[in-house]
């Protein structure tokens, strides 16, 4: 049991550290896209007043476009974690079935042997009265 919860945990954090990389990889991906997109157009301007617009804008959207990844990347951690949650209920619950259905059977087998002991404790007092008469 205790090498199963050490992999589980050890497969967690690796895990982890694996998807924070890859959220941080893929949300300054999406905004390095953006804004070389956004430059390219701001360019193509032709005023500087036209220009400076144009980069606000950009500016403004580049915010919006990384803080849309950050939450799509919260997103899919929450569901993994529900995901995983399931499972850990899942086998939790199985688990306490297990130890509960066993936990019946040693009290039914306790019950049986009381009972064969009362049965015996009665048959000896059935014999010491019956001796005991004259």
């Amino acid at each position: 049991m205790l090498f199963i919860v050490g992999f589980v945990s050890w497969n967690v954090m690796y895990s982890k550290g694996y998807q924070a990389a890859d959220k941080d990889h893929q949300s300054a991906y999406a905004t390095h896209q953006a804004a070389e997109e956004h430059y390219r157009k701001c360019v193509a301007e032709e005023t500087v007043e036209d220009a400076l617009g144009c980069y606000k804008d950009a500016y403004n959207t580049d915010r919006e476009q990384e803080r849309a990844e950050a939450d799509l990347d919260a997103q899919r951690e929450m569901a993994n974690w529900a995901e995983g949650m399931l499972w850990a209920t899942l086998f939790i619950g199985n688990v306490t079935a297990a130890v509960t259905a066993l936990g019946v059977i040693y009290v039914a087998k306790t019950l049986g042997a009381t009972s064969e002991t009362l049965k015996a404790a009665r048959a000896a007092n059935k014999i010491m009265r019956d001796d005991q008469r004259p």
